[in-house]
């Protein structure tokens, strides 16, 4: 045939070489004719009129061949190109150059291969590799899209990888193809399901019975978990409502794992878990639902209040205000809002007193800030650890005290609060306060990094509190005389014959037995501090001839009359 035959067919004189099947479906087939190009849709392309224009005018010797445009240099909308024979006659093209022809598969061949495409995905579902598994259903279902059977079995690898919402859509897609397929219905019924849509597992459970009703067993042991389900649901909700947080977290992890694609059910869990003060592990919740969702309002809410509840006000502002941008008329995000720049403003109303020492104030404004929002306890810890300071430099030890228990019972890993009622402690005096203090400072010392400053001063009052206990272990004649540690020999003198009196065993002869040995006990302490006062105080005073209330003093402590010689 020559080169000027129909553009239909290839020409016979035009040597053919087939290429086995390529992943796009089709047979690769080499010709040496030049001005023949093929596509994937058409097998072999057709001969424009311009490529038969030019055969007829070539056709006593000269050729053309065909060039793709970035390969001229001077960028022409031309896009053929001459191409004169060699000296020898032979043609310019060599064999390496000779372009595709695609044939398409037919119909059998494409059938075939989706059927290895299914059988090879249903070896990976068994090994339960479902990624590898999606991937081959993929094939099956482009090679022969009208198989309900295909998207089926990608519905159920799409299930086992947490994937409902492709594996509803292959499943509306399964039933469209085939209204009678009982597995299609049933599948798409497990989908509906796992995201929580419990009304549409309902009703697709009703339309699996009608095409198969011998699986009346199946279908209903579906329908009873479709009930427990609402029904935990039902229970969580009333346990939230009454604040029994604890319980509704325990219900809500029983629920998701028959519904863990339902984010309606994660919500609930973010709620619960705030009510449970699990204010990190409910931001990693939220945190993850918004990787997946990102315009999930539910769950920014509930992000934000999370970082409210640890003290992160600015970023629980900016989750706030984002969730405003979406639904501007929602009314918690705004009073949350509200209510943390109403905190800040009050407590920097104290701060700024405190600074100013102020006391009153500071414990004013605390009080006002404590009653804005009772249940926001970390930040309260703060608030009341202040407030514990103010009264320290009043003096209130008791109500530091109190302030810093309620503290810790707020924060349990408050240092400050440790380390501030610890100084109130040792600030009362006693054995007993001072071994307190060194209790609450040991606790401190567990919450700070040991290289910090702070862990360095806590460790300095210790040591402090230590030599206070030593100290306070020796007998304290003046407490025992009911004297000042300045008093001068008459008063010293007055304070025995008073202690004497109040202690002597005669007055407490009709007390009980315990009553008697803590009198007799008090009455020789103050017998041993008169001895005191008689062998040394009264020679002291002699030998300085006035009444020299340092050494008197010191005496008393230390029982060390050379002592205080040489000090006079």
């Amino acid at each position: 045939m020559s080169s000027a035959s129909s553009p239909d067919a290839p020409s016979s004189t035009s040597p053919t070489t087939t290429s086995p099947t390529s992943d796009d479906g089709f047979v690769h087939v080499h010709t040496s004719d030049p001005n023949t190009t093929t596509t994937p849709s058409q097998g072999i392309k057709r001969k424009t009129p311009v490529d038969q224009f030019e055969n007829d005018n070539t056709s006593s010797g000269g050729g053309k061949k065909f060039q793709e445009d970035d390969q001229e240099e001077d960028d022409s909308d031309d896009y053929f190109s001459s191409s004169g024979d060699s000296d020898d006659g032979s043609s310019g093209d060599s064999d390496d150059d000779l372009p595709e022809m695609i044939v398409p598969e037919t119909d059998e061949e494409r059938l075939a291969r989706a059927l290895q495409a299914k059988n090879d995905g249903n070896d990976c579902f068994r090994a339960k590799d479902y990624k590898t598994a999606v991937l081959h259903y993929n094939e099956a279902v482009e090679a022969d899209p009208t198989s309900a059977m295909y998207l089926n079995n990608r519905a159920a690898a799409h299930l086992q990888l947490g994937n409902y919402e492709q594996a509803i859509g292959d499943g509306k897609q399964c039933v469209a193809l085939d209204d009678s397929y009982f597995k299609g219905w049933y599948r798409l019924a497990t989908g509906h399901l796992k995201v929580g849509d419990l009304e549409s597992c309902r009703a697709t459970l009703t339309q699996a019975y009608l095409r198969d009703t011998q699986q009346q067993k199946k279908i209903q042991t579906m329908r009873t978990l479709v009930d427990e389900v609402a029904a935990m649901l039902e229970e969580a909700e009333a346990l939230i409502a009454d604040k029994k947080y604890s319980q509704a977290v325990r219900t809500i992890f029983q629920c998701q794992k028959h519904v863990p694609g339902w984010s309606g059910l994660l919500v609930l869990r973010c709620e619960a878990l705030v009510g449970t003060r699990s204010f990190p592990e409910a931001y990693a919740l939220a945190t993850d639902m918004l990787r997946r969702d990102p315009n999930n309002s539910d769950a920014m809410y509930w992000r934000a209040q999370a970082l409210y509840y640890q003290g992160d006000f600015a970023k629980a502002i900016k989750n706030m205000k984002a969730v405003l941008l979406r639904d501007p008329d929602n009314k918690k995000s705004q009073t949350l809002i509200k209510k943390m720049r109403k905190l800040e403003k009050t407590k920097l109303k104290g701060n700024t007193a405190f600074k100013g020492r102020e006391w009153q104030e500071a414990i004013n404004a605390y009080t006002e800030c404590l009653e804005i929002d009772p249940t926001n306890a970390q930040f309260n810890a703060k608030l009341l650890c202040n407030r514990a300071a103010a009264y320290m430099h009043q003096g209130h030890h008791k109500r530091v005290v109190k302030d810093c228990n309620a503290a810790i019972y707020a924060d349990s890993t408050y240092a400050k609060a440790y380390i501030r009622r610890g100084d109130a402690y040792v600030a009362m005096g006693g054995v007993d306060n001072f071994e307190i203090g060194i209790k609450d400072f040991k606790k401190a010392h567990g919450f700070l990094p040991e290289d910090s400053a702070a862990y360095r001063d806590v460790s300095k009052k210790i040591k402090s509190a230590q030599l206070s206990i030593k100290k306070a272990n020796r007998k304290d004649y003046y407490g025992l005389l009911g004297i000042p540690e300045n008093a001068n020999a008459a008063m010293i003198k007055k304070g025995y014959r008073k202690s004497a009196l109040k202690w002597h065993p005669d007055r407490h002869a009709t007390k009980t037995d315990e009553q008697k040995a803590y009198a007799e006990k008090m009455f020789k302490d103050c017998n041993e501090a008169n001895d005191v006062r008689v062998t040394i105080v009264v020679p002291l005073l002699c030998v300085c001839t006035s009444t020299c209330a340092n050494c008197c003093k010191l005496l008393l402590l230390s029982l060390f009359f050379v002592s205080c010689v040489g000090r006079c």
